[in-house]
């Protein structure tokens, strides 16, 4: 039997002296998806996280859901009036040489937006334009 795991290691800036409001903010959400089903987390909080005076570091251990990594950097940005958006990867592993078992993506954050990739939704687009572009100059040559 193989597992599946999602991966990230991620920094979110915050204005100093913010950290202990962080925390409360971060220990909050986790109580709640503890406590009762939150819809946008499906799979609870289930992401690390630490904060010093510069920001918080969130990852994964051993796997984690980007949707939970979103909704905590969203309350964050929305209590610090984050302007800037908050860029993340992650990476899918398979602990078996699995087809199709691999792969990652990305997301861009702002308070109000969130902008998702998938890493090989992506390069299918890529390569179904270049076949386009391909067929269309076949199409002028011909």
């Amino acid at each position: 039997m193989a597992n599946n795991y999602c991966q990230f290691s991620e920094f979110l800036e915050l204005p100093r002296g913010f950290e202990k409001r962080a925390q409360a903010i971060l220990e909050e959400l986790q109580e709640l998806a503890d406590e009762e089903d939150i819809e946008e987390l499906p799979f609870g909080f289930n992401i690390n996280w630490e904060v010093d005076r510069s920001g918080v570091w969130f990852y994964t251990e051993e796997s984690g859901d980007p949707e939970t990594l979103v909704y905590a950097v969203q309350r964050l940005m929305k209590a610090f009036d984050i302007k800037k958006p908050f860029i993340a990867s992650w990476a899918f592993t398979c602990s078996k040489p699995r087809l199709e078992e691999f792969g990652g993506g990305a997301v861009a954050v702002w308070q109000d937006h969130v902008e998702w990739i998938d890493a090989r939704s992506e390069i299918q687009k890529r390569v179904e334009r270049r076949e386009k572009r391909k067929k269309a100059k076949q199409r002028k040559g011909a």
